[in-house]
């Protein structure tokens, strides 16, 4: 379990979370939305341990974030951040194994790549430059890299996690798809995921949990079809629009049925 017990994170004379408690478990996927500057972001990174809150805690199992080693740490999450940039002429097979953390030889090294660049459609782009990509596939090869950071979800009995900070942004909707199904089957084998999304319909689609952050705070926690109401996305969002269920209750939301808030 992943814990923030009370943690606030200011940049300069700025709150960007206020006061934020949550705990997480594995074994299922948490989407975290909200408008643009809500705090998500800063949130995920907080959760990593990439930046430590000016007051409260994150844990992993009852272990301090900021105590664990970064190796340590790199063996139980992986972060797909929001954007990755690369000024070396690396190739596509090149960036997916700085992912590897530890291999038995170079071939199992190898073979984890090969499976990873599986998982995300692009088998065969091993050879290819990473610059000569489209954004699309270079947000895939990045994506493989984290899943070859941790190709089994539960190593050594302990759950480890995805954490994906917008993982689709660029991604057609084939291949959205296609990465959030890996992420729920990371999930159903006993890890837990974490991902900022921007669409809602994808997040009800593909979240056991949803996170929805306003200004730094919870606005609401809890299943899809409890959390995505038309209230609670006029009240959040600034915009009002009707909320349809589908056959097994899963919410939805029309975007030609948007009409601004009064």
């Amino acid at each position: 379990m992943i814990t923030a017990e009370d943690i606030t994170i200011r940049a300069g004379g700025n709150v960007l979370i206020d006061r934020v408690s949550l705990a997480l478990r594995p074994g299922s996927v948490t989407a975290i939305v909200g408008p643009n500057g809500a705090g998500k972001s800063t949130l995920v990174r907080a959760l990593t341990g990439e930046i430590a809150p000016a007051a409260g805690r994150v844990a992993i199992d009852g272990e301090d974030l900021a105590r664990l080693a970064p190796r340590a740490l790199a063996a139980r999450r992986a972060v797909l951040p929001q954007a990755s940039s690369l000024a070396f002429p690396y190739t596509v097979h090149e960036v997916v194994r700085l992912g590897v953390l530890a291999a038995r030889d170079r071939r199992a090294a190898n073979d984890r790549v090969v499976a990873a660049l599986s998982a995300v459609d692009l088998s065969g782009f091993g050879g290819r430059l990473y610059q000569q990509l489209s954004g699309g596939e270079q947000q895939r090869v990045h994506l493989a890299r984290v899943l070859c950071q941790l190709p089994e979800p539960c190593p050594g009995g302990q759950a480890a996690w995805l954490f994906l900070d917008e993982p689709t942004s660029s991604l057609d909707l084939r291949h959205q798809l296609m990465a959030l199904a890996a992420a729920q089957r990371f999930a159903r084998a006993g890890g837990g995921v974490v991902a900022v999304l921007h669409d809602l319909n994808l997040a009800a689609r593909h979240a056991d949990r949803i996170v929805v952050v306003r200004k730094g705070r919870i606005a609401a926690d809890g299943p899809p079809a409890e959390v995505l109401t038309a209230g609670l996305i006029e009240d959040v969002f600034g915009v009002a629009l009707a909320v349809g269920l589908t056959g097994d209750g899963t919410p939805y939301v029309l975007p030609h049925g948007i009409a601004a808030a009064s």
